[in-house]
């Protein structure tokens, strides 16, 4: 599958919207990643910022303006059949998250992201 940097954005904000948030049961962590993705969904500059990342660069490489993610899906969904759950640790922020949190993906959430990256690119 091939989209271009704003259909991957919508695919990623949907997810996240739809899939990461409802799970999240802490109020500052929640709102921590609605904040970040109405910034994704709002800021070039951010979505540039991430996408320049160098492992970001190497699993989602672009050329003439789109990215192509059959790859790198396949390579997430393999990895985690094969190891089990990703974990992400977002570190206390002072005033706002208090201790530390951990928020784990695994293939069911790798096929949930290429459903609405699968719908994103289908319009």
């Amino acid at each position: 599958m091939t989209v271009t940097k704003q259909q991957l954005v919508s695919g990623v904000a949907n997810f996240v919207t739809r899939e990461v948030v409802p799970a999240v049961n802490d109020t500052a962590l929640k709102a921590i990643i609605v904040a970040g993705t109405k910034l994704m969904q709002q800021s070039d500059a951010a979505v540039d910022g991430i996408l320049s990342n160098g492992v970001v660069k190497t699993l989602l490489p672009e050329r003439n303006g789109s990215y192509e993610l059959d790859a790198a899906l396949d390579a997430m969904r393999s990895a985690l059949a094969e190891c089990g759950t990703f974990p992400i640790t977002i570190s206390p922020i002072p005033l706002i998250l208090k201790e530390e949190k951990t928020l784990s993906f695994g293939v069911a959430d790798i096929d949930a992201l290429t459903r609405y990256l699968q719908e994103a690119a289908n319009g």
